[in-house]
């Protein structure tokens, strides 16, 4: 059985899949990449959930494209964040764990994500947009972005 997680990886995956479709287009949209660990697929409002009010998440999907099919490459967040910003699995980036790999839990340890890896913040900066990582987590070492810890 899918877990929340799982359907928002999901979610973000083809929101960007979607998005950098567009990304040569003369008038580029905006692409807005939402992350949440353990928000579930029904959790707001414009998929359906109607006791909590997510009224700014809900007009930002109504003006935009509203994914509804999803697919996650692990079970843990770190692995699942680095496939979406690297577009390989994780343990192709040393992000997650078979066996006895090593697996790197957190992002912002030692291990990181290999600067060898080009992430989608660097590829939509090659593509003429700006970008920016909002966040309220451990992930402080965001390449390609600039980034404004919310604490």
């Amino acid at each position: 059985m899918p877990t929340k997680m799982t359907h928002i990886c999901h979610v973000i995956i083809m929101l960007v899949i979607l998005c950098l479709r567009h990304i040569r287009c003369a008038s580029r949209p905006n692409i807005v990449l939402l992350i949440a660990d353990d928000l579930g697929y029904g959790d707001i409002g414009c998929y359906g959930n109607t006791t909590l009010r997510t009224t700014n998440i809900d007009k930002l999907a109504q003006g935009g494209v509203k994914m509804t099919q999803h697919l996650t490459t692990a079970s843990m967040c770190t692995p699942s964040r680095a496939a979406l910003m690297t577009g390989r699995y994780g343990i192709r980036s040393g992000m997650a764990a078979i066996g006895t790999v090593r697996v790197c839990v957190f992002a912002a340890s030692i291990c990181g994500l290999p600067s060898s890896e080009v992430t989608l913040a660097e590829l939509a900066k090659q593509g003429g947009y700006s970008t920016a990582a909002i966040a309220f987590s451990n992930w402080t070492n965001i390449r390609g972005q600039q980034l404004f810890m919310v604490q």
